[in-house]
């Protein structure tokens, strides 16, 4: 506990659940009235990593939104990145791949 009486975590598993992106628990288990083993449970924390199933439905779902509105969307941070691997500025790269940078400021769109 700390001055202000707060519970404080403290430990091991306190210092990997809250540095690292793994949640661990730790489970005591009893034979009669003796506790003879630990078992761990390992997670990842939720919503840091997906499945190359999810990765491919979410691209799948971008391009069935793509085609319903008729505009293809990138972020501005995709096309920073694209654009420094071309070499290139960004308003450069924007018109030559045919985008035009939405008013938000974060996204840039062209007309499928």
């Amino acid at each position: 506990m700390n001055r202000e009486g707060m519970e404080v975590p403290a430990g091991t598993l306190a210092e990997i659940n809250l540095h690292t992106d793994l949640l661990v628990e730790a489970l005591p288990l009893k034979t009669g009235r003796t506790y003879d083993r630990v078992r761990f449970m390992i997670r990842l924390k939720a919503g840091l990593y997906k499945s190359p199933k999810q990765v491919e439905a979410e691209r799948a779902a971008a391009v069935r939104r793509a085609k319903v509105s008729g505009f293809h969307t990138i972020s501005i941070v995709h096309a920073m990145e694209m654009a420094r691997a071309a070499g290139m500025g960004l308003d450069d790269y924007l018109k030559l791949a045919g985008y035009t940078r939405h008013k938000n400021g974060k996204t840039a769109y062209k007309k499928i």
